[in-house]
């Protein structure tokens, strides 16, 4: 018992759930169900489906990025085509996941709700966020509260303005 007493916060983390810190979609998982959250990041079991929702906000998600990405490198917005080439890359790196879709949707159905998604986004504008593009996808990691292991998270967009620094995430349930 004295052993356990004397890992750190991150040790202990790493030693139940082989990662050394949590995550939102940990804490939230937990929140949800404990039972749940035991058998993803304590047993580490595999899901035996995942969900056509969350395949297409990863695949949403995914397509977006770059369009933040380019322009924080100064160059021009990607093209639909491209985002859409990024949205099929996230369903095609899941083949082989046995995917649950609701009764009135498949792929192809997903497939054309994400074009018009996708339409909607490009012409928003959310697309040209107000002052400088700092960061795209960053990592934050760190203590927040003591005693306990480090918090990750992915921060998706950080802009600066004249007045405000502006981070962005949308957390993610994996």
């Amino acid at each position: 018992m004295t052993e356990v007493l004397a890992l750190s916060p991150n040790q202990r983390a790493l030693e139940l759930t082989g990662r050394d810190y949590v995550s939102f979609s940990a804490l939230s998982t937990y929140q949800r169900c404990p039972l749940q959250h035991h058998f993803r990041y304590v047993a580490g079991l595999p899901e035996a489906t995942v969900s056509a929702s969350l395949v297409f906000g990863a695949a949403i998600h995914r397509a977006a990025e770059p369009h933040f990405r380019e322009l924080l490198a100064g160059n021009s917005a990607p093209s639909l085509d491209m985002l859409l080439d990024c949205y099929q890359q996230e369903w095609q790196e899941r083949a082989g996941t046995p995917i649950e879709f609701p009764k009135r949707d498949d792929v192809d159905s997903l497939g054309e709700l994400a074009e018009r998604v996708l339409k909607a986004f490009r012409d928003s504008d959310v697309t040209d966020p107000d002052g400088t593009i700092l960061g795209v996808e960053e990592e934050l990691r760190g203590p927040v509260v003591e005693g306990c292991p480090d918090l990750l998270a992915r921060i998706d967009l950080i802009t600066e303005t004249n007045d405000d620094l502006v981070v962005a995430f949308v957390p993610e349930s994996s």
